[in-house]
């Protein structure tokens, strides 16, 4: 992923454009960029806090819950300290139960591909008993697919194999819209990712901007809408709008120390 020098890089080449974007944004970015490291440092006591409280827990349960919590925390931040955690919960998870191993599993997937390790995120997934899912954990898998394919089609070659992972895209995301509650998170995702796929993006524009006003300034999803919110209104043409929604994405991203900025590609 590129760094914040790509996104001070666009917003020299559209000028025009920033001159008109809210001078509190560009404060907010500018501000977040200095104080880096006090995100940073943040993010490492609350992970030490999950760590320590790690150390003292006797329950199986609980300290799975907490290697689950550990590794949601690490994914976007540190992929090495992710892949260790989710190892040491899936051997956790062989003493629990098959959703527990399947869970544990799924989120080795999530690493593997947050890493570029796409044929072995595959096999993970491949090799998951579909029927022993539950339903929350059949839509985690779908969204697991749909990146990966998603990745995979970005980084195709040839037009074949861009149409074929393109397909499988779309198949997994009808999977998702089929089995998520209508208004969930993920079916907001998957509804608004197709209506852009579609070109309908007036549509993914109302879709998402409902759903950005319901969520609190703190949540990593805020600067997933925003980012999605940024590719509609690329879709539909608008600079402003687009560079208001990456300001926005970047900021959260830096909040929240993601090393992987979708923001500042």
């Amino acid at each position: 992923m590129k760094k914040a020098v790509l996104l001070l890089l666009l917003i020299v080449r559209t000028s025009l454009v920033v001159a008109n974007t809210s001078d509190r944004l560009l404060s907010d970015l500018d501000r977040a960029i200095e104080q880096r490291a006090d995100y940073e440092l943040y993010k490492e006591q609350q992970i030490e806090q999950l760590k320590s409280l790690l150390q003292h827990c006797l329950s199986p349960e609980a300290q799975y819950k907490l290697l689950g919590q550990l590794f949601e925390h690490y994914l976007p931040y540190n992929a090495d300290s992710a892949m260790f955690y989710t190892q040491k919960r899936l051997m956790l998870a062989q003493s629990l139960s098959a959703h527990h191993v399947s869970e544990s599993n799924m989120n080795m997937a999530a690493v593997k591909n947050n890493t570029g390790m796409y044929d072995e995120a595959l096999n993970i997934l491949n090799n998951i008993n579909y029927h022993q899912l539950s339903i929350q954990l059949r839509i985690y898998r779908y969204n697991l697919y749909r990146a990966i394919y998603g990745s995979l089609q970005d980084y195709a070659i040839t037009q074949q194999e861009k149409q074929n992972y393109l397909s499988l895209t779309n198949r997994y995301r009808y999977s998702t819209l089929a089995n998520a509650e209508p208004g969930s998170k993920d079916y907001i995702y998957a509804l608004s990712d197709k209506k852009i796929a579609d070109g309908q993006c007036n549509e993914a524009i109302e879709l998402l901007s409902n759903y950005f006003e319901t969520i609190e300034a703190d949540n990593r999803d805020r600067a997933i809408v925003a980012y999605t919110l940024a590719q509609a209104w690329r879709c539909m043409g608008n600079e402003q709008q687009t560079l208001h929604y990456l300001t926005i994405s970047a900021t959260c991203d830096i909040k929240e120390s993601v090393k992987e900025y979708s923001s500042l590609w």
